[in-house]
């Protein structure tokens, strides 16, 4: 029940994230982008429309950071295969 909860909320706020860049107005995505982070911390999409959003905005400094940080975040996960194989 509680997964089905916070999925539920996780969709309506992607859907507003994507009313928000449809409208253009980035700054507010981000500020939607910000609140998925209390669902799921370790969202990588996340962190990655947190740059484009910055990067829209004009905060080329912020998107870079945040793109940085979604490619730290990327690179720590493995691969399905490995989940089943047990790589190291």
């Amino acid at each position: 029940f509680q997964a089905d909860f916070f999925s539920e909320i996780k969709a309506t706020l992607v859907e507003t994230i994507r009313n928000e860049v449809d409208a253009k107005d980035y700054r507010k995505a981000y500020s939607w982008v910000t609140k998925v982070y209390k669902i799921s911390p370790q969202d990588i999409g996340a962190k990655y429309l947190e740059g484009a959003c910055k990067y829209r905005a004009a905060d080329k400094g912020g998107a870079n950071a945040a793109w940085k940080e979604a490619e730290k975040m990327l690179s720590k996960v493995k691969p399905i295969s490995c989940k089943i194989y047990q790589c190291t």
